[in-house]
């Protein structure tokens, strides 16, 4: 696997991490400023990480799933299978030469652009 899609699992993994940790502040009816104050995690590391951005220590993050009864191993776990997710679709694509997911909007275009006109000025 290249480096850019370790990168590309791993940003991805930070934006589903990000996003379960926002539900669950949500789902608990607590501000950032009230989590921040009862999960001893600062309030600028809780926004970045609910924006999925890589911010604060491992440490910050196993208190922050501790105190809202996420399971320790959601980020790796998250990492991990979005990994294997791409091997899939990097297989296929392999396999069959063009990507699965993509519709090929040129041609789709070329015909739009025959048969649509403009109207004149």
């Amino acid at each position: 696997m290249t480096d850019s899609t370790d990168e590309e699992s791993y940003l991805a993994a930070l934006q589903i991490f990000g996003s379960m940790i926002m539900r669950q502040r949500h789902a608990s009816q607590w501000s950032l400023y009230r989590l921040a104050e009862k999960s001893g995690v600062d309030e600028t590391v809780i926004s970045q990480l609910e924006a999925g951005e890589d911010a604060g220590t491992e440490v910050e993050r196993e208190k922050l799933c501790d105190f809202l009864g996420i399971d320790l191993d959601t980020f790796p776990r998250v990492l991990r299978t979005y990994r294997t997710s791409l091997k899939a679709l990097s297989a296929i694509e392999d396999q069959t030469g063009e990507m699965s997911n993509v519709v090929q909007l040129q041609g789709y275009r070329a015909k739009w652009q025959k048969i649509t006109t403009h109207p004149e000025d």
